[in-house]
């Protein structure tokens, strides 16, 4: 959701040539960056412990990537 949401602010300010929308993205992606890294990260390692780990090993963070294999 938080890449899909960003995405839409980045191409508005792509279609608009707008340098305000730019900064409001990129201010976007500073602060749904941070609050994923500072918040919702650990909280799920705490509540769900070495699954959690495990699943962060295999999966990037932003851009979802071809799973292994296929």
């Amino acid at each position: 959701m938080y890449v899909g949401v960003l995405l839409i602010l980045f191409g508005e300010a792509w279609l608009f040539e707008s340098r305000i929308l730019l900064f409001y993205a990129l201010g976007s992606f500073v602060v749904v960056h941070a609050f994923v890294l500072f918040y919702e990260e650990p909280h799920l390692r705490r509540k769900f412990g070495d699954a959690y780990v495990r699943y962060c090993e295999k999966v990037n963070r932003w851009i979802p990537a071809k799973p292994h294999g296929r």
